[in-house]
């Protein structure tokens, strides 16, 4: 059991029981659900064995093993779901398809979650595959198209934000030629021309492939009108912020508790519907101290692997990825219960306090 965790996880039951219970009916007048208060404490307490879970998993050279199922399972979910697209089939529509029967959702309940749990399979696969490059690129352009098909703007834009962070660390990782620079700067331009031409056969192109996957009308919306991608299609991420932000600064030190956050939503906005936002959630709830120190944590192990040169391991790089991934995912989800993140940050932490142990070992030892 990680000490200085579990001590965390005590103050933070502490806090959010005494605030669902004692601070919520007397600070806004109301009488929270108690089966709503055990409910959410419930599922506090089980991404915490999920954390402890994972924490031991790599403390047994086990997550490994864990994450390469974990990738294979996303793989074949995400084939299966492919193929019933193109194909224009529904076998198992309530598994694979949201009620719209538009939107791919792999076995999850919500096709932004699937989109980027499909994005943190990726990230094995291009982290641990020892195959050709040609492999690792068939692997990366499939499960892409698994994304697309959820239809989910979240994952769309954090897999080009993913994208983006692998091409700078490999810039920073090689020493990258002036023959190079040239030849990308020669394709930059040669591209700006032919965009016009390029824009035009895409319009022909995305009229055709939308008779395929009509999921595609809400992505291409991200692109075309910004505003409407935020408010539109069930989508309206500006209102339910606006609410969190509120809520915050109603209850900046305790947070609200858990199972408080729909109820306080219907009497003070009217609206029941969370903050799709887990720093927003996590302040609500746990109250903005607690919150802060939680995400300062988080960035902390993330820049202590990123920035240090002690980790041989391909899988601690694994695990920062897919918490990364989720961290950019969070911040249009909430993914405050999403038990990978939970998993894969106990083994984060194992790996850094077991290399940390090593290291002083062998200090001693050399001594």
């Amino acid at each position: 059991m990680p000490i200085k965790s579990f001590l965390y996880f005590m103050i933070l039951s502490c806090v959010v029981l005494f605030t669902s219970v004692f601070y919520v009916p007397i600070e806004f007048n109301i009488v929270p659900s108690f089966n709503n208060i055990i409910t959410g404490y419930i599922k506090l307490l089980a991404i915490f064995i999920f954390f402890v879970i994972g924490y031991n998993l790599a403390n047994l050279n086990l997550i490994d093993k864990m994450l390469k199922w974990y990738a294979l399972a996303g793989f074949i979910i995400g084939i299966l779901g492919l193929m019933f697209t193109i194909t224009n089939t529904r076998f198992f529509s309530g598994l694979f398809y949201d009620p719209s029967g538009t939107r791919v959702i792999g076995l999850m309940n919500d096709p932004n979650y699937y989109s980027l749990l499909q994005i943190t399979a990726l990230v094995y696969f291009t982290r641990c595959n020892n195959n050709k490059v040609i492999f690792t690129s068939i692997f990366v352009l499939i499960m892409s198209f698994t994304v697309i098909i959820s239809g989910s703007k979240t994952g769309i834009v954090t897999l080009i934000i993913y994208f983006l962070f692998r091409a700078i660390e490999f810039l920073f990782q090689f020493k990258i030629k002036v023959k190079s620079i040239l030849l990308f700067t020669f394709g930059t331009f040669l591209f700006l021309i032919l965009l016009p031409i390029l824009v035009t056969l895409s319009d022909t192109l995305l009229g055709s492939i939308n008779d395929f996957i009509p999921a595609l009308d809400r992505i291409l919306l991200l692109f075309q009108d910004l505003d409407a991608a935020m408010t539109e299609g069930g989508s309206d991420r500006k209102t339910s912020w606006y609410h969190a932000l509120n809520l915050i600064e109603l209850s900046p030190v305790f947070g609200i508790g858990v199972g408080t956050y729909s109820n306080l939503g219907i009497q003070l906005f009217g609206d029941p519907t969370v903050a799709h936002n887990t720093y927003l959630q996590l302040s609500v709830e746990w109250g903005v101290l607690l919150a802060i120190t939680f995400f300062i944590f988080i960035f902390y192990l993330l820049g202590k692997v990123t920035f240090s040169n002690n980790y041989n391991s391909k899988i601690i790089y694994v695990l920062r990825d897919i918490i990364i991934v989720l961290l950019i995912g969070s911040l249009s989800v909430s993914l405050n219960n999403a038990r990978i993140f939970w998993l894969c940050l106990g083994a984060l932490i194992s790996y850094i306090y077991f290399q940390k142990r090593s290291c002083v070992n062998k200090y001693t030892e050399r001594k």
